[in-house]
Order: structure tokens, then C-alpha cells, then sequence
């Protein structure tokens, strides 16, 4: 008995400190708790014969009404309460009608379990927000909104602890929001982790390093600024991407040399500059998993349109039942191969084409065959141009001339493309060849309005938009007016996707914008 009745009386003191820092202008909270203190110290030392109940030595205590939460009485099952709420075994988390669930903390570092905490963590930062809501425009009918998420978190077995300390949050309302900000970023960034482990391929060593660094910098930035606002306990979900960065860098024999330790927390202003970092990292994954992407395409294509024309060759060589079908097969591999960006005279297409020229008949030729015979001639055309060495270094020269002018203009920028259906490996080309932050490809449909396009090209990093008009809509006529307004340089481009042709045509057109 009196160890319990030390227990609590630690438990009264511990909240009483939290209070002291936490809810300084808050006195009659305050007076409150200082009341429970003495009535406890009282019963300490009275015998334990004259003690027939603790919980009816208690003075009676009214609750703070705060809008939007629940009232907490405080009794001695309300502080056993908030002893083992905490546990760190389980999540809990109690609606307004007092339920809870419970749920065990789960430590695989599976792409999975990782995507969970990133539902609960961005979960948390709508909690967040809400509570910046209230405190701007505290009449505001926020109860069916909490309600909403605390559903969603029952779900999902995590604790919106902001609920049950929200007053305690008043008096600051920029803690809030970064709080609310670094819960996103951290979620955010969990999310970019599951999607590499999910994608084995795109998860090299030095790409699934940096990741885990600039989580391990993310969420000690999540863990410093709750330390900061004294909040008593840690937050389970950051805890359980910690516990993930460790497990992961053991697995795969990482090693992380900052911000894994407490006394090297990183610091929660400096999250601007982590988040144009975080972009950086996202776009070089990106253009990475284009490129194989690209890669694989190009080396499925090579193959279905070698085995295409072989084996419609051997049909022909031994006297095919429909020669013209055999043809047109053949012709259709080499679109194919046009149309995946290969070029004409790679040498694995020429050592497997070669061979069908031989079977081409000299006279009443169909559309198939003349269109193979033309490519075949095409390389005798290619082959005589490479015999003037001079004149070809000559174009060479000016189209980097070109490319490089246009380079310096639009370094660092994004294009808006807009007609036709976005192609990766045009978009990925354009990115390369003039150093551009990104190529935004709006694909156009017949009927639809100009609202569509105001957005893409009211963003400020766009630096030029251009109009492919062999595949957009007549309706868009007027783009160039708009562009005017909006002091946007605007191209036409007659046909193609080629970075050279587009420099040529932005020199031609636009060059009086960037001199």
C-alpha cells in the first residue's frame, strides 16, 4: 500500500512538472493539480488504519472545457491511465466514445510495413493541421473532421496524441505547423523508401544509401522539434522509422555516419534546404529509372524485331503460302524499330536485314517492299555522306553550337510541351540536351478549352512553351496570346521531338526574348 501510494504520488509530481512548462497560463489547471499534490502528501502520512479509500480523499475537480475535446476528469483510474498508455509494446488509441484498439508494433523493414508508417505519419500531420485550424478560427465546426481521422487512425492502430494535449498547444501555433509540416516530409520521404525496396532494380547501394540518410536527417528533425515543444514522450511512428533505418543499414551493411545519435540531432530550420535536396534525389531516381526503362525497351524491340524478320525470311527462302502477309510483317518490324528512337543503320539491324534485300523482286514491287528496298537505300545514301568527313563535322559542330545556345537559356528550367501524347524518351532527350529542371506534356483533346493549359504555364520555373502543331488542336491558336500576357517565350514546332530541331526552331522564333 505505501508503495503504491508513492507511486502515484511520483506520477501527481511528474505531471505537475509537465504542467509547470507546458500550461503556464493556464491557473486554474494548475491550482488543480497543486490540490491533488497536498491531499496526496496528507494521506502519505496518515496510518494506513485511518485509510479506508484513497480515490475518497480526493478533492472533487472540475474539468477544463476545451471546444472540440473530450473532458478528462481526473481520478486515480484516469492516472493509472496515463501511466500505461504509454507502453511502448502497443499503440492505443481512444476515440471520443473512450474506445481503443490495440495493436502490436510491427518491426520488418518490408516496403509494406514501411508504407504503413507513412499512412500514419501523414495522418498525424493532418492532426496537426487541424489544430492549426482551430487555434486561427477557433468557432470553426472541426468536430466531424477529428472524428474522421481519429477513425482512420483506429484503422490503422496508430495514437493522434495531439488531441489529448491540444490545449496545452495554444500558445503556439507556429510549433504546430512546422510540426505538422515535418510529420508530411517524413512521411514523404518513407514513402520514396517503400518504393525503391518495392522496385529492387532502382535500389542500387549508393541511390538506397543517400535515401536512408536523408531520412535518418528527416526524422531526427521530427524528434529534435517535439523534444523542443517538452511534449514528455516520444512519437511512437517516428520511433518505428527509426527503428526501420536501423534495421535496414544492418541488413544491407550500411553505414550512417550522421544523425543517429542523440547528441547529433539535426536542426528543424534547416528543412527548406533538405526539401530541395529531397526533390533533387527524387528526379535523379526518376531520370535513373527512366533511362533503364528506356534501355529495357530498346533491347525487348531489337529482339522482337530481329526474330520478326528472320523469321518471316526463312518463310520466304522456302516458298511462303502468303508472300505478301511475309512482306508486310517484315515492314512492320522496321516501323517498329523507327519508332523506339533505334537507328536506322544500328549493325544488328543491318546483319539481319541484309540478307531479305537479296529476296526483294526486281519489278511489281508492293507497298511493303518498297518501303524495305527504300531503307535498304537509305544506308547506301548514309555510307556516301560519311565519305565527306569535312561536311559532316561541319553539321556536327552546328548542331551543338545550337544545342548549347539554347542550353544556356533554358538551364535549370521546365518546358511545357503541348499537343500529341507524352514519349519518355522524347521528354528524357529534351531534359539531357538542354540541362532543364523538367518537360511538363500536356496532351491535347479535340474540344477542350484553353483553362487547361493556363495552370502548366503560370509556374514560375517555366521558361518556354512550346506548341507541337502537327498533333495539337486548332482551338489552341490563341496559346501565343497568352503566353504574351503572361511574358512566356512561345514556339511553334512544325514536326519531330529531336533536341536539335527544337533548338533550331526556338533560335529562329524566340531568340529576340532571351537576347
Amino acid at each position: 500500500m505505501q508503495q503504491d501510494r508513492e507511486l502515484l504520488l511520483k506520477t501527481v509530481q511528474s505531471l505537475n512538472n509537465w504542467l509547470k512548462n507546458r500550461l503556464a497560463q493556464d491557473a486554474k489547471l494548475q491550482e488543480t493539480l497543486t490540490n491533488i499534490e497536498e491531499n496526496l502528501q496528507k494521506i502519505a502520512i496518515e496510518p494506513i488504519s485511518n485509510q479506508i479509500n484513497i480515490a475518497d480523499n480526493l478533492p472533487k475537480v472540475e474539468t477544463v472545457d476545451t471546444p472540440g475535446d473530450p473532458q478528462i476528469p481526473v481520478s486515480i483510474e484516469k492516472l493509472d491511465a496515463l501511466r500505461s498508455k504509454w507502453d511502448t509494446n502497443v499503440i492505443q488509441n481512444s476515440t471520443s466514445k473512450n474506445t481503443s484498439i490495440t495493436q502490436p508494433i510491427l518491426l520488418s523493414p518490408d516496403p509494406e510495413h514501411i508504407e504503413h508508417i507513412r499512412k500514419c505519419l501523414n495522418l498525424k500531420s493532418e492532426a496537426f493541421c487541424l489544430q492549426v485550424d482551430r487555434l486561427e478560427d477557433p468557432e470553426a465546426p472541426t468536430e466531424l473532421a477529428q472524428a474522421k481521422l481519429i477513425t482512420k487512425a483506429n484503422e490503422l492502430g496508430t495514437r493522434l496524441w495531439i488531441f489529448d494535449v491540444a490545449p496545452a498547444f495554444c500558445s503556439y501555433p507556429e510549433q504546430l505547423a512546422d510540426l505538422s509540416t515535418l510529420f508530411a516530409i517524413c512521411a514523404d520521404s518513407s514513402g520514396i523508401l517503400a518504393d525503391l525496396l518495392r522496385h529492387e532494380q532502382d535500389c542500387e547501394d549508393d541511390i538506397l544509401k543517400e535515401c536512408i540518410e536523408l531520412i535518418a536527417e528527416v526524422q531526427s528533425m521530427l524528434k529534435t522539434a517535439l523534444e523542443r515543444v517538452t511534449f514528455g514522450h516520444p512519437d511512437s511512428d517516428q520511433r518505428r522509422l527509426f527503428s526501420v533505418i536501423l534495421d535496414l543499414t544492418d541488413q544491407r551493411h550500411i553505414y550512417i555516419d550522421r544523425h543517429m545519435k542523440t547528441d547529433d540531432p539535426a536542426e528543424p530550420s534547416q528543412l527548406h534546404g533538405f526539401k530541395i535536396r529531397l526533390d533533387a534525389f527524387v528526379k535523379r531516381v526518376t531520370i535513373r529509372r527512366i533511362k533503364r526503362q528506356h534501355a529495357l525497351s530498346q533491347e525487348k524491340t531489337i529482339k522482337n524485331v530481329k526474330g520478326q524478320i528472320e523469321y518471316h525470311r526463312k518463310l520466304l527462302e522456302k516458298g511462303s503460302r502468303d508472300v505478301e502477309r511475309d512482306w508486310q510483317r517484315i515492314a512492320d518490324a522496321l516501323t517498329q524499330w523507327s519508332e523506339n528512337g533505334l537507328k536506322p543503320d544500328d549493325p544488328k539491324l543491318r546483319t539481319t536485314l541484309m540478307p531479305v534485300g537479296h529476296l526483294l523482286p526486281g519489278t511489281a514491287e508492293t507497298e511493303a517492299q518498297k518501303f524495305i528496298r527504300a531503307y535498304l537505300q537509305s544506308w547506301d545514301v548514309e555510307d556516301e555522306n560519311e565519305e565527306d568527313n569535312d561536311e559532316q563535322h561541319e553539321i556536327e559542330t552546328t548542331d551543338d553550337t545550337a544545342i548549347n545556345r539554347v542550353a544556356a537559356w533554358l538551364r535549370g528550367q521546365t518546358i511545357v510541351f503541348i499537343g500529341g501524347d507524352e514519349r519518355p524518351h522524347a521528354k528524357m532527350a529534351l531534359i539531357n540536351a538542354f540541362a532543364l529542371k523538367d518537360v511538363i506534356w500536356v496532351s491535347t483533346r479535340p474540344h477542350e478549352t484553353l483553362e487547361i493549359l493556363k495552370t502548366p504555364i503560370r509556374r514560375d520555373e517555366v521558361g518556354l512553351v512550346v506548341l507541337t502543331i502537327r498533333w495539337a488542336s486548332h482551338a489552341y491558336g490563341n496559346i501565343r496570346t497568352l503566353c504574351r500576357q503572361l511574358g512566356k517565350p512561345f514556339i511553334r514546332l512544325p514536326a519531330g521531338y529531336n533536341p536539335h530541331r527544337v533548338a533550331y526552331e526556338v533560335i529562329d522564333q524566340a531568340s529576340e526574348y532571351f537576347c
